[in-house]
């Protein structure tokens, strides 16, 4: 059954925005087709234009689909995110879920994943990940498993853990706070609350904590 939808195409590479838009419409999966170049003039057209979702590349410039994606979520929630993108890093995806997307498609999918993902998210029970993105969230997850049973014993809350892991990466507070849709004095409040359950006073303590550990991240020391 055609889904209908008003979907907003954002890419900077504008010779795969054509082909796309048309196998949409061709397929009744969309009635309305927009198109964006960067994340920037996807924010504009959204002022003006209501969308069911959003396809959303990784890689752009003047604003990337990490940051796009996180703008769109807090302005307009009930508007879908599905990331179509070359990037299968399972880090990436990783980010990208963590920014609110609903779903992950990898560019050059079969052409049936397209209408099975849009229907998943649009039925708003399940985000959706095409076999590639799939097994790289799953390495993720496995990892994020390792790093919470390391630090178990110090007592740490599922959110500090987040944040311990990030400022341990060197990550600034700022950064922190974006990545993980908090005010800076509550990240502030977490990492003071890190400090002294691990007993460091600074971030470049708690990042030599990380080195002597590097197997909380899967790293070699």
């Amino acid at each position: 059954m055609p889904l209908q939808l008003t979907i907003l195409l954002v890419d900077d590479h504008k010779f795969l925005l054509g082909p796309l838009r048309k196998h949409l419409l061709d397929t009744g999966l969309a009635h309305t087709v927009l198109q964006a170049t960067s994340g920037t003039q996807a924010l504009e057209l959204l002022k003006t234009n209501t969308v069911d979702v959003v396809c959303m590349d990784y890689y752009m410039p003047t604003m990337d689909g990490i940051a796009c994606t996180r703008s769109i979520k807090k302005l307009y929630p009930k508007t879908k995110v599905l990331f179509i993108s070359s990037t299968q890093k399972p880090q990436k995806v990783a980010d990208a879920l963590e920014a609110g997307a609903d779903g992950y498609l990898s560019k050059g999918s079969d052409d049936a994943l397209l209408p099975k993902a849009l229907e998943t998210i649009m039925a708003g029970k399940n985000i959706y990940l095409c076999p590639l993105a799939l097994k790289a969230f799953a390495k993720v997850a496995l990892q994020t498993k390792k790093q919470q049973a390391k630090l178990k014993p110090f007592g740490l809350t599922s959110r500090e853990f987040d944040v311990a892991i990030l400022y341990g990466k060197g990550d600034s507070l700022d950064t922190i706070k974006d990545k993980l849709s908090r005010s800076k004095s509550t990240i502030q409040g977490h990492r003071d609350s890190i400090f002294e359950k691990l007993g460091v006073h600074s971030q470049a303590e708690l990042m030599a904590f990380f080195n002597d550990n590097g197997d909380m991240f899967g790293q070699d020391k």
